[in-house]
């Protein structure tokens, strides 16, 4: 993921003839909207996780028992193995990119901080 770097270089006059000049420089990897989870694709996770980790159900077995409920993917298509897989498999990477790279906090860098008396 990209990070983007801001630098802002401040100058102001804050009495006659004194100028306070420093830069600041900001960095982030929140550069576009995160679309959350749909309600279905909320509760169709929830349902996988919990068939597969406390009732220890293979992919296949959750693929079939998916299928013969009629719940489709989210693309309307029916359950295999791989995409039973894929479902647990992409929420803990969003969640791991979230976590680790989206959310990841950059100190805030003020450099330059001089005061200059302006002789006129």
């Amino acid at each position: 993921m990209k990070v983007v770097s801001n630098l802002l270089r401040y100058s102001r006059v804050i009495e006659e003839g004194v100028v306070l000049e420093f830069t600041i420089e900001t960095q982030s990897n929140n550069l576009t909207y995160h679309q959350p989870y749909s309600k279905r694709q909320q509760i169709i996770f929830n349902l996988i996780e919990y068939l597969h980790e406390d009732k220890g159900w293979g992919y296949r077995v959750i693929a079939k028992k998916m299928n013969s409920w009629g719940i489709n993917t989210q693309r309307g298509k029916t359950w295999s193995n791989g995409s039973v897989h894929s479902v647990l498999k992409r929420m803990h990477q969003r969640d791991v990119r979230i976590e680790n790279v989206r959310n990841k906090k950059f100190l805030i860098d003020i450099s330059s901080l001089s005061f200059r008396k302006n002789f006129y």
